[in-house]
């Protein structure tokens, strides 16, 4: 707030969509803020290289379309993440061991509302696995997964994923582990 050597009121990390500036992907980041209010100045500040992200406008909400239970969630549409990238579909790519992206304020409902989430995604590959955690990329892990090939990248299926005993509104991350390529994630649902 205020300046640039005002209190940090969110970080996210941009995701790569294109090769250079001019082939690029307009992706929508949804950043969480808790407990502001009132009229501010907002400062963006880019830290650790230089070009962090091109910035085409900003938009303060309160996150309505999440406020539902079992809204589906575009893979476009994260907080923050570290190492991924998005193509001309909007799809989550290059997802890797080591690579974590954030959903913020996913509602889960009251006790025993949900107990899966559809992952619409595709892999050609086999190998590694996901885990699903609360919160940030060291938050509680609620399920580790392993989505099997696809058979391509452009082939998309959609998956369950029995959770149990998460209620309320959390944000949600997906953290890559064990090998390269581990899926292009389009959209994942609560249920």
């Amino acid at each position: 707030l205020g300046g640039s050597t005002g209190p940090i009121i969110a970080e996210f990390r941009p995701a790569r969509t294109g090769k250079n500036w001019s082939s690029t992907t307009n992706i929508t980041a949804y950043v969480g803020i808790d407990e502001v209010e009132g009229v501010h100045d907002l400062t963006f500040v880019g830290k650790s290289n230089h070009g962090v992200m091109s910035l085409k406008w900003f938009e303060l909400s309160d996150f309505a379309e999440r406020a539902e239970e079992h809204s589906r969630i575009e893979a476009y549409k994260y907080s923050t993440q570290l190492k991924t990238q998005f193509g001309s579909s909007a799809n989550l790519g290059y997802f890797d061991k080591g690579d974590f992206v954030t959903y913020s304020k996913i509602n889960f409902g009251e006790a025993g509302t949900t107990n899966t989430i559809l992952m619409h995604y595709g892999r050609d590959k086999s190998g590694g696995s996901i885990e699903v955690r609360l919160g940030s990329q060291t938050g509680e892990i609620i399920k580790e997964i392993s989505l099997p090939s696809t058979g391509g990248w452009d082939i998309k299926v959609t998956k369950p994923i029995s959770i149990s005993g998460v209620e309320g509104v959390h944000d949600l991350t997906f953290v890559g582990k064990g090998t390269s390529g581990l899926m292009n994630l389009s959209w994942f649902e609560l249920q």
